[in-house]
């Protein structure tokens, strides 16, 4: 009897210290996602966690700490499908590709949303898989949330 209360109270005890304290897991814990647009071409599109639906202005660099001055920062574009995005093209990439890049982001507001953030281009998702993924989906009923 007394190994059985035992086990109860030792049981009930951990329960509530799992539900007392905050667990959040990520799936991923990057702010951006980068997609190739074509194998044979040098070109990116980058997404802002957070940021597709709202413009942002970036800027990137081979320099992990520039001053604020030596960051030129441009308007995100538009994709086809009304997000907000930056377009790496091949001139930019040809530019950039010598070193590590890095990336800085504001709002509308001036507010820093990303700062000295590394961008992997080599990890990118490329336009073909996620049409594929994409169209593999439809008779599937899928929800992507932006987190």
């Amino acid at each position: 009897m007394y190994k059985l209360s035992k086990k109860m109270l030792s049981i009930l005890v951990i329960s509530f210290i799992i539900m007392i304290l905050p667990i959040t897991v990520n799936a991923n814990g990057n702010d951006i996602s980068i997609i190739k647009m074509q194998d044979n071409k040098q070109e990116y599109m980058v997404y802002i966690s957070g940021y597709t639906n709202k413009k942002f202005k970036y800027a990137l660099s081979n320099n992990a700490n520039p001053t604020e001055m030596d960051l030129t920062y441009i308007n995100s574009i538009t994709d086809s499908k009304e997000n907000s995005a930056i377009l790496i093209n091949a001139e930019t990439y040809e530019k950039l590709k010598s070193g590590t890049i890095y990336m800085w982001a504001k709002d509308e507001n001036e507010k820093l949303i990303l700062e000295g953030v590394q961008v992997d281009l080599g990890s990118s998702f490329t336009k073909e898989n996620l049409d594929l993924v994409e169209k593999t989906t439809k008779r599937i009923s899928v929800d992507v949330a932006d987190n």
